[in-house]
């Protein structure tokens, strides 16, 4: 009966003859080894970095470095600080309301993010929002709090349609129609 086949490195061999490596396994081998499990393990980081659906809705870690006195950087961040910042009560009655009843807190809380968050004077939460086309503070505070009633609610957060809508009205603002004075139909310029 032959001997059974062994790895050599390079080829199975059924005789040990054919291998040079009295241990069974070649030095190329064990480096290739070693190869595949750092390439294994580095696969699987990107897989756990990137498994998150598009639009996620499940909540971020809580994590024991933000606390309700840090400054976020992100809008995932948010969710962590308001989480430890808003009080239950307060908390409840947001998982209670309908969505666009958020806006009650704009004055409020959005108030106290826009002033201690650095979005007024420019911070790395700022910086975050104006890389996805926010420009004003109140847009920015507008997206975080549409979002975390639907963090709290594990609904898809659908922040780029937030985003777009935000620069449509901007846009719109910014340049109006001349003709969409509906008092006066020779358009805005002639009234």
């Amino acid at each position: 009966m032959p001997p059974p086949a062994r790895w050599t490195g390079h080829r199975f061999a059924a005789d040990p003859q054919c291998s040079t490596d009295p241990g069974g396994m070649g030095d190329d081998s064990r480096d290739n080894m070693k190869t595949l499990a750092v390439l294994g393990s580095v696969i699987l980081a990107v897989l756990a970095v990137f498994a998150d659906p598009f639009g996620r809705t499940e909540l971020p870690h809580v994590h024991a470095i933000l606390t309700a006195d840090s400054t976020p950087r992100t809008l995932d961040e948010c969710f962590i600080v308001l989480a430890k910042t808003v009080p239950a009560d307060t908390l409840e009655r947001m998982r209670a309301m309908p969505e666009d009843d958020m806006i009650e807190f704009h004055h409020g809380l959005g108030t106290w993010m826009r002033n201690n968050w650095g979005l007024w004077s420019r911070g790395p939460l700022h910086a975050y929002f104006r890389q996805m086309g926010l420009e004003h503070p109140d847009d920015m505070s507008s997206v975080i709090l549409t979002s975390f009633w639907r963090y709290l609610h594990d609904k898809p957060l659908e922040v780029e349609a937030q985003v777009r809508r935000h620069q449509l009205y901007w846009r719109y603002a910014r340049h109006p129609d001349p003709h969409s004075n509906p008092r006066c139909s020779a358009g805005i310029r002639s009234c």
